[in-house]
């Protein structure tokens, strides 16, 4: 089931439940039915994607959008989806919608491999710069603010509906993975 489905590894596979379910074929189908496509990924330098499968006569799909595990992209999706639900560090039971660039980092830096706060890394590129491709790949939404204290402008950002579902698989993911 493992290679049909090109899942190279037994630990992914078990994450994914193919092997302890009844019916993986549609567990797997359900995870890659609702994770968005893409023509563009991050991890591609914005080359067109690969169809799933490009043997001639068959219809070609794109690979769904999937962050690795711990990457920027992951740890800012995860933590939006966490708190929306109200299930982040501290909520006692308040939902953010919308989060600040200050909330988010301190909240995703946790799952999150990389340092979402670097802005000395080469190209001025930190993990937190993963914004701008959620954004060209519809799953946040930024939003400006105007602050009414001191009338200066708070950029937040919030999930889209696309970007709700993957941040989902995500918060799934990482429960799998801690257990």
């Amino acid at each position: 089931e493992c290679k049909r489905r090109g899942v190279k590894n037994k630990r992914t596979a078990n994450i994914l439940g193919l092997e302890h379910h009844d019916n993986s074929d549609a567990f797997l189908n359900t995870i890659l039915d609702s994770a968005p496509t893409s023509s563009s990924s991050h991890y591609q330098h914005d080359r067109k994607m690969l169809p799933a499968d490009s043997s001639p006569g068959k219809r070609h799909q794109l690979k769904p959008y999937i962050p690795q595990h711990a990457s920027g992209s992951y740890a800012v999706l995860a933590t939006m989806y966490s708190a929306m639900n109200a299930k982040y560090l501290g909520s006692e039971g308040k939902r953010l919608l919308t989060l600040t660039e200050e909330q988010l980092k301190r909240f995703a830096q946790p799952r999150c491999r990389s340092n979402l706060y670097d802005k000395r890394r080469a190209r001025s590129r930190n993990a937190f710069a993963c914004m701008d491709g959620l954004i060209e790949k519809k799953l946040v939404r930024k939003e400006i603010v105007r602050n009414t204290n001191g009338g200066r402008e708070i950029e937040k950002w919030g999930l889209l509906e696309a970007g709700e579902i993957l941040g989902r698989l995500c918060v799934e993911f990482d429960s799998a993975v801690d257990q």
